[in-house]
Parts: structure tokens; C-alpha cells; sequence
């Protein structure tokens, strides 16, 4: 009933989106490049901090030809020191489980991704050390938020925020109706899940 109403509303009132307002992608050259999926990247927190990230992708819009955008999936890592190739291996990715009706299991884990502007890695180049590659399995890895970042302060808030949002445990992934802007679906996975074996 309510999907015949949605459908009758679109057919009257029609869709706002128009084809020529779709977002564009040009090419990027592998020279051009920061980073290449499944790149790991160490990052200062703070003074005392460190964290961690992989490189999911990265895309540069029509729009926007000067910058690439690095998609950086956010680990739970958070100590002192630096951590090695295989200690990032052993942690945690931010994600949420995404409700789903196609999904034999009803839902689909969807990673948190942070969007950040090169600019931001190359001002900041200090902050950031390569610790190494994974064998990332991109094509299976599926959006579960997006943020951005263009400055280096927006990227660490997201890190920090994302961890205070799982500090308690995630709301059933079918509450997003009921709970609406309350709705808290983060939550950790283990990294490992999304490597190629």
C-alpha cells in the first residue's frame, strides 16, 4: 500500500533529479596517486595518539578536477605508538549493518568511509605515515555512511566521533523507522573479513 503511494506521488509530482545533475567521475592515472586501495595509513590523533585507516578508493568528480578524494575506512586503533602492517590486520573497521530486503540476512554490512581531499594528506604529510598494503577486497565493500574532509581538524572529529557513537552497543538495524534521527547503527568489524584471502 505504501509502496503504491510512493509510486503514485513520483508519477504525479515526478523526481527532482535530472540526469544532467548526476555526479561525473573522470579518470585518475596511478601516477597521480597518494595512495592506492589498500594502502594503510598511520595518523596523528593527537600528541599521544595515534590511529589507523585503509584506503578503500578514491575518486576525483567532474566538478572538482583539481583534487582526488581518498575514501579511508577508519580502524579502532587508538595507542601511542605506531602500529605495525599486522596489528592494524587484527582490528576493527567502522561500519553499521544497513536493513535490506534482497539480502538473505535482511541486512548488508556497509563500511563508515571519511572522504579526504588531497590537499588535506599533503598539508598534513607529517601527521601521516604509510605503514604498508592489504589485499583489500574492493569490490565487494559497500557504503554504509560517507563524510568528507578538506582540513586535517574535521578528519580527526570524525575519527573521534565515530569511536564515541560505539561506545555502547549498535540499535537492531530494523529501528531506523522507529528510532528515526535517534537511530544509533554504528558499530565495529573485524578487518580481516574484508581482505582477499
Amino acid at each position: 500500500m505504501k509502496l503504491g503511494l510512493l509510486l503514485l506521488a513520483l508519477l504525479l509530482f515526478g523526481c527532482d533529479f535530472e540526469a544532467d545533475e548526476a555526479v561525473r567521475y573522470l579518470p585518475i592515472h596511478p601516477t597521480e596517486l597518494l595512495y592506492h586501495k589498500g594502502d594503510v595509513l598511520a595518523f596523528a590523533v593527537d600528541s599521544a595518539t595515534i590511529g589507523a585507516a585503509i584506503v578503500a578508493g578514491y575518486m576525483r568528480e567532474a566538478d572538482d578536477s583539481t583534487h582526488v578524494w581518498y575514501e579511508l575506512a577508519y580502524t579502532d586503533y587508538s595507542a601511542p605508538t605506531r602500529p605495525t602492517l599486522a596489528q592494524v590486520k587484527r582490528q576493527r573497521l567502522m561500519g553499521r549493518r544497513v536493513a535490506s530486503g534482497i539480502d538473505p540476512a535482511g541486512y548488508f554490512i556497509g563500511l563508515d568511509l571519511q572522504s579526504v581531499r588531497n590537499d588535506c594528506l599533503l598539508n598534513n604529510a607529517a601527521k601521516f605515515h604509510l605503514l604498508g598494503r592489504l589485499p583489500l577486497d574492493t569490490t565487494t565493500l559497500k557504503l554504509g555512511s560517507q563524510g568528507a574532509s578538506a582540513e586535517y581538524a574535521a578528519f580527526i572529529q570524525s575519527f573521534l566521533s565515530g569511536k564515541e557513537r560505539r561506545r555502547l552497543p549498535p540499535d537492531h538495524y530494523d529501528d531506523y523507522l522507529s528510532k528515526q534521527d535517534a537511530f544509533r547503527p554504528d558499530e565495529y568489524f573485524a578487518l580481516s573479513s574484508f581482505l582477499l584471502e
